[in-house]
């Protein structure tokens, strides 16, 4: 099942998803409202 919500903080997302352990194992995902640039990663070799 799939369900698409919106939630005002990412403790309100929190409780959320921990009520609905309740009936089985849950994930989220966070989709952001606009695209975040790739920043690259710095390695120190």
């Amino acid at each position: 099942m799939i369900l698409e919500v919106c939630c005002s903080s990412m403790e309100d997302l929190e409780q959320f998803v921990g009520e609905l352990q309740e009936f089985g194992k849950a994930k989220a995902h966070v989709v952001f409202s606009t695209p975040v640039e790739h920043r690259g990663i710095q390695l120190n070799v």
